[in-house]
C-alpha cells in the first residue's frame, strides 16, 4: 500500500501544538515532507535502532555526496562540480545516487525531478561526520570556494533592466541549489564545534572558518563589491558558519574614509516603475539578526550594525540598521537571549562610541504602546534563539537605563527635548517629573523666542491630547499632567505670534479643556472664539505686518484671514489690496478673511468690494470666494470678458454639493477658458440627469478633441486618472447624436489613457461589425508574412511604431464576438460571414497566419451554448468546416487567456490547473462530432496538465525545503 506524503505544515502545526518552537517544528515539517522515517529517527529519544544499516558503510561517496548536500542534476555546471569533487563521471555517479535514494528504510538522498539533496542532513551529518578525511574535506572546499566565488552576472545589467536577466540569459552556471547546498554544510560544520573532530583532530568548526575565511577575503579584495553582493543568498548561512570570521570581514569592510560596505546601500531611488529596487544591505542585516541571538557575538554585532547606520544613506525599505539595532536591544521583546544587564552595557558602550546614532537608538527603545516589534529569524542549526520570557522587571530595568541615558544627554543635545516631549507619556513617572523639572528650568533660560515656542507647542499638544480623552486607561492622570502644565506655562513665548501659531497649525486642533467629541458645534464655535482673539492680540502688537508674520508661522494661513474677519470687519480695502500682490501669505491671509466676510454679509458686500477696484483678476477672485456661485455667474455678465476669463481659469468646482445645478455650464466655461481636463471632471462629478446626456456628450466630445489638440498637456489631465472609460461608456449611450466616426476616431486616438483592459465601446463595436476594419488593425500590428511590404513607405517610421503599437493593444484589448444579437444570442449566419470575409480581406493583405490567430482569438469571446461546453456548437462547425491550425491556435490562446490572473497559497500545487484539465477532457469526449474542436480541447487539457505538474513540483519543493 502507497501512504501519502504527510503535508508539511500539517507536521509543523502538530509539533508546534505540543510545544516545539517554530523554526524546529518548520525543519521537522520539511523533514517529515521527505520521510517519515526519517521524522520518527529524529524525534526519538533513543535513534539507535531506527538507524538504516547501509549508513554504516562509511564510503567515499556518501561523504562528498554529504559535504555537496545538494545539486540540481540539469545543470552542466553542477553535474561538472559534483563529479570532479567525487573524483567520478557524473553518469556513474548518477546511478550510485538513484540506489542511495531507494530503500525499505531511511534513505541518504532524495530527489525531485533532478533536484538532489542529503533526505535528512542534520542526522546524516552525525552519523557520517566522524568518518570525514582531510581528502574529503579539501575536495570540498575547492568545490565550495569556487561555487561560492562566483559572481552574479545580472549585476552588470541596469537595475532597472534585471528583470529580463532570465530572458538575455544571464544567469550563474551553478545552480541555487548547490551553492545553497554547500552553504549549509560549512554552516553544518561550524555548528557542531568539538563535535566532531576531521583528520590530525582538527574540527568541524575549523575546517568551516577557513572556508569562509578564504571566501570573504576574496569578497573584501573586490573592489567593485560584486562578490559581496554575489553572496547574499548564502550569507546568514555563512554567517551562522563562522560567526568571527564573518565580522570580522564586515570590520574591515567598513574601515577607512569610503567603507566598501557603503556600497550595500542601493535603494535609495526609484526605478523606471516607481519602486525602489530591492538592496543587498538587507542580506547583510539578516545575518547580523541571526548572529545577534548569540550573547557572545552581541558585542560585535552591534558594532557593525552601529557603523553601517553611520554610513547608511537612507532608502525606500524599511529595513535599516537602526531598525535592527532596535529590535535586538528591544525593552519589551528583545531578539536576543543577551541578559538585560548586558543588554543595558552594550547600549551605554554604544553611546560613548557613537552618541549620535546612540541619540536615534535610544528614543526608538522607550517602549511605544502602538510600536510594532518584528521577530528576527534565528539561526538555521545552531541553538541560540530560545525562547526567554521578558519579565515587567526586565522591562522597567531596560527602559530606566535608556531614559537616564537620554536624561544625561539633554545638556549636550537640546534639541531632544522635543523627541522626549513626544514621548512622555512612555517615560517611567520619576523620569516625566524630571523632564517637566529640567524644561521648568529651561523657561528661564532661552531668549529665542523661536525655541521656547517649539518646545511649548510639543508640550501643549501632549497635555492636551491627555485632558481630551482624559477618561481613557492611557491618559496620564491630573497629578502627573499638573508639572508638565506648569513648565508649558513657563515657555509660553513672549511674542504673540510666536504663541498664538499653534492655533492655526490645523483646522482641527485638540484643545484638552474643550472635547470636540462632546459638542461639536460648541467646539467649533470655541476655536473661532480663541483664534479671534489671538489675531486681535497680534494685530494690536504689530499691525496688519504681524498678521503675515503669524501666517508665515503655520500652515493654513486662511485661517489667520478667518479669524481676522471673525475679530473685525474694518480692513475691506487694505485686505482687497493684497489679493493684487505677489506676497503667498498676505494673498491667502486676503482670501480667508474675504471668504468669511462674504459668506457671512452676502451679494450687498460682494457688490461693494466689486465696486473699490477695477483690477480684473481681484474682481473675479472676488466672485471666486463668494458663497452662490450661479449668483456670481451672473454678475459676470455685468463685467468685462477679461474677469470672466480670469474667473474661469482659477474656478475650483469641488464642493459644489450633489444636487449642483448648473454643471454643464460650469464644465460649457471651463472648456471657454482652456480647461478641457477640468471641464470633462466636473461632468463626470456633478452631471446625474438622465435628461441632460445628449448635451453632456456633446460638451464631452468638444473637450476630449481639446485635450488631443493639446497633445494631452493640459496640466489637470491627471485628475481624469482612469476615468476615460466612463466618458466614453457616456459618447456610446449618445453614439448617434455625436455620430460614431467621431466617438471612433477620438477611442482610438486616446486608446493608451484607456489602460488595463481598456473598454472602447464604439471602437471594439465597430470592429465586430466591419471586418474589413478588423483586417485593416491587424495589417498594421502584423508585418507581412512572405513579402517586404512595408506600411512605412507613406508613414514616419516613429509614426508606423505607434500606431502599429496602438493597433496591437486594441486587437489584445478587444473581448467581443462577432456575430452578437442585442440579447446577447450568437447569429452563426453573422458570425460565419465576418469570419469568411475578414480571411478574405486578410488574406488579399498578406497576413493570413496572423489573421487567423485574431481571429482565433475573437471566437474565444463566443457565448457558451445550452450544452455549457467552453466551444459553441456555431465555432465548432466554422473550426470543422475552415481547417485552419493558425485560427485554431488563436483560440485556444483565447480561452486560455479568458482564465486571467490567478493566486494560489504556496503550498497549494496544481489544484487548479488539474481541475480544469479534468473539465476540458471531459468537453473532448462530448465534442466527438467535430474532430478538431476535440483535438483542440484536448491539447488545453494536456497544456493544462503541464501547468499542474509544473505548480506541484514546485509546491514539492517547498514541502522539502528545497527553496
Amino acid at each position: 500500500m502507497t501512504v501519502p506524503r504527510l503535508h508539511s505544515q500539517a507536521i509543523e502545526s502538530l509539533l508546534q501544538s505540543d510545544g516545539m518552537p517554530y523554526e524546529r517544528a518548520a525543519r521537522f515539517g520539511t523533514l517529515g515532507r521527505r520521510s517519515l522515517l526519517a521524522l520518527r529517527r529524529a524525534l526519538a529519544h533513543h535513534p539507535e535502532p531506527l538507524t538504516p544499516a547501509q549508513v554504516l558503510t562509511h564510503d567515499m561517496v556518501r561523504r562528498r555526496l554529504l559535504l555537496l548536500n545538494s545539486w540540481n542534476g540539469d545543470s552542466r555546471e553542477d553535474r561538472r562540480v559534483v563529479g570532479q569533487c567525487l573524483g567520478l563521471e557524473y553518469e556513474a555517479l548518477q546511478e550510485r545516487a538513484r540506489e542511495l535514494a531507494v530503500g525499505a528504510d531511511i534513505p541518504f538522498l532524495g530527489n525531485l525531478e533532478e533536484m538532489w539533496h542529503v533526505l535528512a542532513v542534520e542526522d546524516a551529518w552525525t552519523l557520517l561526520g566522524t568518518s570525514l578525511t582531510s581528502d574529503d574535506f579539501h575536495a570540498f572546499r575547492t568545490a565550495a570556494l569556487e561555487v561560492l566565488t562566483e559572481t552574479d552576472p545580472t549585476l552588470a545589467l541596469d537595475p532597472a533592466e534585471r528583470w529580463k536577466a532570465g530572458l538575455v540569459g544571464a544567469r550563474r552556471r551553478s545552480s541555487e541549489t548547490l551553492r545553497s547546498g554547500l552553504a549549509q554544510s560549512l554552516a553544518l560544520l561550524g555548528s557542531m564545534g568539538e563535535e566532531l573532530r576531521g583528520p590530525v583532530g582538527v574540527t568541524g568548526d575549523r575546517w568551516a572558518r577557513l572556508v569562509v575565511r578564504d571566501l570573504l577575503q576574496h569578497a573584501n579584495a573586490d573592489d567593485t563589491y560584486s562578490l559581496w553582493r554575489s553572496l547574499g543568498d548564502v550569507l546568514t548561512l555563512l554567517a551562522e558558519a563562522a560567526p568571527e570570521e564573518f565580522i570580522e570581514a564586515m570590520h574591515q569592510g567598513l574601515s577607512g574614509t569610503t567603507p566598501l560596505h557603503a556600497g550595500m546601500f542601493t535603494d535609495s531611488q526609484p526605478n523606471s516603475m516607481g519602486l525602489g529596487p530591492s538592496s543587498p544591505h538587507t542580506r547583510f542585516l539578516f545575518a547580523l539578526e541571526i548572529l545577534a541571538w548569540s550573547p557572545e557575538h552581541l558585542d560585535d554585532v552591534v558594532d557593525v550594525l552601529t557603523a553601517l547606520a553611520v554610513v547608511d544613506p537612507g532608502g525606500r525599505l524599511s529595513n535599516r540598521p537602526l531598525a535592527s539595532l532596535v529590535g535586538i536591544l528591544s525593552a519589551w521583546a528583545p531578539n536576543t537571549t543577551a541578559r538585560p544587564e548586558d543588554r543595558i552595557r552594550v547600549i551605554q558602550r554604544l553611546m560613548r562610541r557613537h552618541p549620535a546614532v546612540g541619540r536615534k537608538l535610544l528614543l526608538q527603545l522607550i517602549p511605544d504602546g502602538h510600536a510594532v516589534q518584528m521577530v528576527h529569524p534565528g539561526p538555521r542549526f545552531r541553538d541560540w534563539k530560545i525562547n526567554i520570557a521578558v519579565t515587567p522587571h526586565d522591562r522597567w530595568s531596560v527602559t530606566t537605563a535608556v531614559a537616564d541615558l537620554l536624561l544625561d544627554e539633554l545638556s549636550a543635545a537640546p534639541e531632544l527635548y522635543v523627541d522626549l516631549i513626544d514621548k512622555i507619556d512612555d517615560l517611567p513617572p520619576k523620569h516625566r517629573a524630571e523632564v517637566a523639572r529640567r524644561l521648568t528650568e529651561l523657561a528661564d533660560g532661552p531668549e529665542d523666542d523661536a525655541q521656547r515656542a517649539v518646545l511649548h507647542h510639543a508640550l501643549r499638544d501632549q497635555i492636551s491630547r491627555h485632558e481630551e480623552y482624559s477618561d481613557t486607561a492611557w491618559a496620564l492622570p491630573a497629578d502627573e499632567l499638573r508639572p508638565l502644565q506648569a513648565a508649558c506655562k513657563a515657555l509660553e513665548p513672549q511674542d504673540p505670534v510666536q504663541r498664538h501659531a499653534w492655533l492655526f497649525q490645523a483646522h482641527w486642533i485638540t484643545l484638552g479643556d474643550i472635547k470636540r467629541r462632546d459638542n461639536f458645534a460648541a467646539y467649533d464655535a470655541e476655536i473661532l472664539a480663541r483664534r479671534a482673539t489671538a489675531v486681535g492680540e497680534t494685530l494690536a502688537n504689530g499691525g496688519l505686518a504681524a498678521l503675515v508674520e503669524l501666517a508665515s508661522a503655520t500652515e493654513f494661513a486662511d485661517l489667520v484671514g478667518i479669524a481676522l474677519a471673525e475679530h473685525s470687519g474694518d480692513h475691506d480695502q487694505e485686505l482687497l489690496s493684497w489679493i493684487e500682490g505677489d506676497d503667498s501669505p498676505a494673498r491667502e491671509i486676503a482670501a480667508g478673511y474675504l471668504r468669511r466676510r462674504l459668506w457671512t454679509q452676502g451679494n450687498e458686500l460682494r457688490d461693494r468690494l466689486l465696486s473699490l477696484t477695477e483690477v480684473p483678476q481681484t474682481q473675479a477672485t472676488v466672485l471666486r470666494l463668494s458663497p452662490e456661485a450661479a449668483s456670481a455667474w451672473s454678475k459676470l455678465d455685468e463685467l468685462s470678458p477679461e474677469v470672466a476669463g480670469h474667473y474661469w481659469r482659477e474656478f475650483s468646482y469641488y464642493g459644489l454639493g450633489s444636487d449642483f445645478p448648473r454643471s454643464l455650464d460650469a464644465a460649457r466655461s471651463l472648456l471657454s477658458a482652456g480647461r478641457p481636463a477640468a471641464a470633462l471632471d466636473l461632468i463626470l462629478l456633478y452631471d446625474r440627469k438622465a435628461g441632460s446626456g445628449a448635451e453632456a456628450a456633446e460638451i464631452v466630445v468638444t473637450g476630449l478633441e481639446n485635450l488631443i489638440a493639446a497633445t494631452l498637456n493640459d496640466p489637470e489631465i491627471g485628475r481624469l486618472s482612469s476615468r476615460f472609460q466612463d466618458l466614453f461608456a457616456l459618447l456610446a449611450r449618445h453614439h448617434e447624436h455625436i455620430g460614431r466616426q467621431r466617438i471612433l476616431s477620438l477611442e482610438w486616438q486616446l486608446f493608451p489613457a484607456l489602460g488595463f483592459e481598456a473598454e472602447a465601446p464604439i471602437l471594439q463595436q465597430t470592429l465586430v461589425e466591419d471586418p474589413e476594419a478588423f483586417a485593416e488593425l491587424v495589417t498594421w500590428a502584423f508585418r507581412s508574412s512572405t513579402s517586404e511590404e512595408d506600411l512605412g513607405d507613406t508613414v514616419e517610421p516613429e509614426n508606423r511604431r505607434n500606431i502599429a503599437s496602438r493597433a496591437y493593444r486594441v486587437l489584445s484589448a478587444l473581448r467581443r464576438c462577432p456575430g452578437l444579437t442585442a440579447d446577447g444570442i450568437l447569429d452563426p449566419v453573422v458570425l460565419r460571414t465576418w469570419v469568411i470575409t475578414a480571411r478574405a480581406e486578410l488574406a488579399a493583405r498578406d497576413r493570413a497566419r496572423a489573421g487567423d490567430v485574431q481571429i482565433g482569438q475573437v471566437l474565444a469571446c463566443a457565448p457558451r451554448d445550452q450544452d455549457d461546453l467552453q466551444i459553441p456548437e456555431t465555432v465548432r462547425d466554422l473550426l470543422e468546416e475552415i481547417n485552419s491550425s493558425d485560427l485554431e491556435r488563436g483560440l485556444s490562446i483565447g480561452i486560455y487567456n479568458k482564465r486571467g490572473v490567478t493566486s494560489r497559497g504556496l503550498l497549494d500545487g496544481g489544484a487548479q490547473e488539474s481541475e480544469l484539465a479534468r473539465a476540458f477532457r471531459e468537453q473532448a469526449e462530448r465534442v466527438r462530432v467535430w474532430p478538431r474542436t476535440r483535438k483542440l480541447l484536448k491539447a488545453l487539457a494536456e497544456s493544462y496538465e503541464a501547468d499542474a505538474r509544473r505548480e506541484d513540483q514546485e509546491a514539492e519543493r517547498r514541502h522539502q525545503g528545497l527553496e
